[in-house]
């Protein structure tokens, strides 16, 4: 085998093994994509379920405030079920509610949170191993580009022509 033939599977060699290494690089990256998306899933989920248990406890905590600041007007006198005693124990109520729905809305703001950085994550891996196609493309047309050139030298006896 000439050294001429040689060089030209040496090149054809490298653009297949530079375009594979592009690919599995491309999927390496989408798995590393996939990980940090379900491990945010995952965060997500349990943050939900904590904030869930952080409401329940806020509401119980809600209630008995609310059962406290009943007895203590019942035992001062002031009557608890009209005017302006009822009216406290409403707004109370309003504003106790209004604190344990704004833990709801933040914790569900995080939550979306998380679970848009997971769907970012996802297409940042399918966009790497599309990059990685297009890449292992361009190689190979690199590849294939310069054994041309070399076989054309070679033809012309030594001498690059772009045409015949």
């Amino acid at each position: 085998m000439s050294f001429g033939a040689t060089a030209v599977y040496i090149a054809a060699a490298s653009a297949v093994i530079s375009a594979a290494g592009t690919i599995y690089q491309g999927q390496q990256e989408k798995k590393v994509a996939e990980y940090n998306a379900q491990v945010a899933e995952n965060q997500a989920n349990a943050e939900s379920a904590e904030a869930r248990e952080g409401i329940r406890r806020k509401r119980e905590e809600n209630k008995s405030f609310l059962s406290r600041q009943l007895a203590l007007r019942a035992k001062s006198g002031v009557g608890t079920e009209t005017g302006s005693s009822l009216l406290l124990a409403a707004e109370s109520a309003k504003r106790l509610e209004l604190s344990a729905l704004e833990m709801g809305r933040s914790a569900e703001s995080r939550r979306n949170a998380l679970l848009q950085s997971a769907s970012i994550s996802r297409f940042e891996g399918q966009s790497a191993v599309t990059s990685s196609y297009f890449s292992a493309g361009a190689s190979l047309l690199k590849g294939a580009g310069g054994i041309a050139a070399y076989k054309a030298e070679d033809e012309n006896n030594g001498y690059y022509t772009a045409t015949k």
